[in-house]
């Protein structure tokens, strides 16, 4: 229960949308009260007695029986309720994201929403039944697969973290050179600034970025542009990269650079950014030839 607990603070920071949020310290009130249970249990209750109980249920010690099938159900609500709140945060995260980062499939926590669907799939029922007695999910290669499962969650948790796959969103506040009040853009002023700035090429580049270049803040860019555009900061600022790519290609300069080079050049922050992006693009030209 603790180990849900800690991955749910965890995803809670990490898909932070930009709202100061406290963790609620009852989420640890459960788990606390069951261990203190379990422990004087333990003591009361002999062993040999426990298992009787418990893969016997020998009619003696209700109180023991009762407690432990309570704790069992506490343990698949915890296995099954923290995950999916954690996919419901992440799911709200992909939607912020790509009006904020210009890399947002790097960003997409893709990994994490595995890591969630693997424990809801894995680690409750085949547990659970083995708390529980049933033979059938006593089978030690279903208990291996619960066990092996967080083993594998938190492999993929260390690669991922060392390797920056996420981006936490600051709130505005937090944010430097950020004007409390926006300023009018207008398209003109802003396809000057692509243009001349070409701040796409930064891979790294936010919709702060942005806004601070045009002396404006986050909320107003990202306004303007999903209404201008009808589309996301995320995908404009790819879209400019794709026809970045297109130019550096036709340059005779280029011509001895491998085309991982020129999608860099364009500033891609990885060749599976580009191909997440010219896919995105393909589906949208697709979708307008049959409007």
């Amino acid at each position: 229960m603790f180990d849900q607990i800690m991955i749910y603070r965890f995803v809670s920071i990490i898909t932070n949308t930009g709202e100061r949020r406290k963790f609620n310290r009852l989420h640890l009130v459960i788990p606390i009260l069951i261990g203190v249970i379990s422990v004087v249990n333990d003591i009361i209750v002999p062993n040999e007695q426990q298992v009787e109980l418990i893969y016997r249920d020998t009619g003696s010690g209700t109180w023991f029986r009762l407690v432990y099938v309570a704790t069992t159900v506490l343990f698949i609500v915890y296995n099954s309720l923290y995950p999916v709140l954690n996919l419901r945060n992440i799911s709200r995260y992909k939607r912020i994201i790509v009006n904020y980062s210009s890399d947002a499939y790097s960003t997409s926590l893709d990994w994490l929403t595995f890591i969630q669907i693997l424990i809801l799939i894995t680690v409750p029922l085949p547990l659970a039944g083995l708390l529980m007695g049933i033979p059938t999910a006593a089978i030690s290669y279903l208990v291996l697969l619960g066990a092996l499962s967080y083993f594998i969650n938190y492999l993929i948790l260390c690669y991922n973290l060392l390797n920056h796959h996420y981006l936490i969103i600051r709130p505005d506040a937090a944010e430097p050179d950020m004007p409390s009040t926006a300023t009018t853009v207008d398209r003109k002023q802003f396809e000057c600034y692509l243009h001349d700035k070409k701040p796409y090429l930064n891979p790294k580049l936010r919709v702060t970025d942005l806004a601070a270049g045009l002396n404006t803040n986050r909320s107003y860019i990202s306004g303007f542009i999903n209404k201008e555009y009808d589309m996301n900061f995320c995908s404009l600022i790819n879209r400019c990269r794709l026809e970045e790519l297109d130019r550096q290609r036709l340059l005779s300069a280029n011509a001895a650079k491998t085309n991982m080079d020129l999608v860099l050049m364009a500033g891609f922050s990885s060749y599976r950014s580009y191909l997440r992006a010219k896919e995105e693009q393909d589906k949208q030209t697709l979708l307008k030839m049959f409007e």
